[in-house]
């Protein structure tokens, strides 16, 4: 059984982030409310009615189907009867959800299948502060009206404002149920013929080839799903689409020919994990990509704008010790106009250092600051020695005045001796920065036609 790979991850969040994400709720993921040993919610609906057929071996029933099947054709047990027993299980959790559709609510999908009658989902949407539209198809009734049908397409993808649709009904009109095996076999003609048709808007998101799907516990090993997915136009899709499935599906003894066929003729790709524990981390993940795609974000837009065309480069010389307050330095000249030369910034991995930096010092840069610092003062070896010997090498090569190398100061006092014949600027003092700037600026508009050494 193949869990998510971190390829599989990355795919559902980039199409959930696009709004191109279906999610279809199965049968079996919801787990009744309350329910210390967390049983499944349908399966305690099919004990209660096989409970009432009270039939040797019918107890081993787990499929709502069979067990409705089993029920109506069970003197002196009716359908009336059946939807009197299903909407009154189902009374007691009108206003009720589940951690996995809180969870599942606070993810921005903008249309939601359900395959059950429960209204968890739709609970959990309005519990996290959303208002979601809600619909469900009648199979036996032309005259069911779609509230879908009255809004503007455009107004159903807002994730604000998710639909949310049982796709067999609801207890709301309980004729509208699909329970029984017969149900299925005439629902899905109904669907086959448009008899009524299912809305437009949920027939264009399905059949829209930029969708992705997100099945959770569909129950892909019943027969009649191949039917209903190629009814609903879920197939040949551009991207392919996930399903989480039980271990029932992957010991089923048709799962391999069951995988082949979906994924080949559907491209579904199927993966087990526990419901719970995929909504739970799939919630975690999408808030860690949205928080740091928000930070990148917020860092680009205090990133000032490049310097024009024309500016002059400066290359930083400094000690590592320094690298955050010098990395701030450049931030600020930069915002000045001035393009900055930062190893960190400017160096590529596999960069042959020693040989790079004096070949930018002597051919690539217009200027050196030479950030000196405490630190720098007590290094006796270190690379940006060599720097400062290469500047200084170049500097000869200019006339009389003309700047290149220019001394900084971190701290006052922290000077070395060999740059104490040229005139430092205290960085320490306020403005320094500006006035730095403006020096540099003014050089070089008077240095108006001078080029870098080829």
């Amino acid at each position: 059984m193949e869990g998510l790979s971190l390829q599989d991850w990355k795919r559902l969040i980039q199409i959930i982030r696009r709004r191109s994400c279906i999610l279809i709720l199965g049968p079996n993921i919801a787990v009744t409310p309350g329910s210390v040993e967390e049983v499944s919610f349908t399966e305690c609906l099919v004990k209660s009615i096989v409970d009432q057929i009270g039939e040797e071996g019918v107890s081993e029933v787990r499929n709502l189907c069979h067990a409705a099947q089993r029920y109506v054709q069970h003197p002196p047990f009716s359908r009336p009867d059946l939807e009197d027993l299903v909407c009154a299980f189902h009374q007691p959790f009108q206003q009720e959800t589940t951690p996995l559709h809180l969870a599942i609510a606070q993810i921005p999908f903008t249309l939601c299948v359900n395959a059950t009658f429960d209204r968890f989902l739709l609970n959990a949407f309005r519990a996290v502060g959303k208002h979601p539209v809600y619909d469900y198809y009648h199979f036996r009734s032309l005259e069911h009206r779609s509230p879908l049908s009255q809004i503007d397409p455009a107004f159903l993808r807002d994730p604000q404002r998710p639909v949310v649709y049982n796709l067999y009904g609801s207890c709301e009109d309980a004729t509208s149920l699909v329970m029984s095996e017969n149900d299925l076999l005439e629902f899905l003609v109904k669907v086959v013929r448009r008899e009524p048709p299912l809305p437009d808007f949920v027939r264009a998101r399905f059949s829209d080839r930029d969708v992705s799907f997100l099945f959770l516990g569909f129950g892909f090993r019943h027969w009649y799903m191949r039917i209903l997915l190629h009814v609903l136009q879920a197939h040949s899709h551009q991207n392919p689409s996930l399903a989480m499935e039980d271990a029932r599906f992957f010991s089923h003894p048709e799962r391999d020919e069951l995988v082949v066929f979906f994924e080949r003729e559907h491209r579904i790709l199927f993966r087990h994990e526990g419901w719970s524990d995929f909504a739970v981390e799939l919630l975690k993940r999408y808030k860690e990509t949205e928080n740091l795609l928000q930070t990148e974000k917020l860092r680009q837009q205090d990133e000032p704008p490049p310097p024009p065309p024309g500016a002059p480069a400066v290359f930083l010389c400094h000690c590592s010790r320094d690298k955050a307050r010098v990395e701030d330095l450049g931030k600020d000249l930069r915002a000045r106009g001035i393009n900055i030369w930062l190893d960190r910034q400017n160096l590529q991995g596999g960069d042959d250092w020693e040989r790079l930096i004096p070949s930018v010092i002597k051919t690539q840069v217009d200027y050196v600051l030479v950030v000196q610092s405490e630190a720098m003062a007590t290094l006796k070896e270190s690379y940006f020695h060599a720097e400062i010997k290469a500047a200084l090498e170049r500097q000869k090569n200019f006339a009389e005045g003309v700047r290149f190398l220019i001394p900084a100061q971190l701290q006052t006092g922290c000077l070395l001796n060999e740059l104490k014949h040229l005139q430092s600027v205290d960085l320490s003092q306020p403005d320094a920065v500006l006035k730095l700037a403006q020096t540099i600026l003014e050089d070089w508009s008077r240095s108006d036609g001078r080029r870098r050494n080829p």
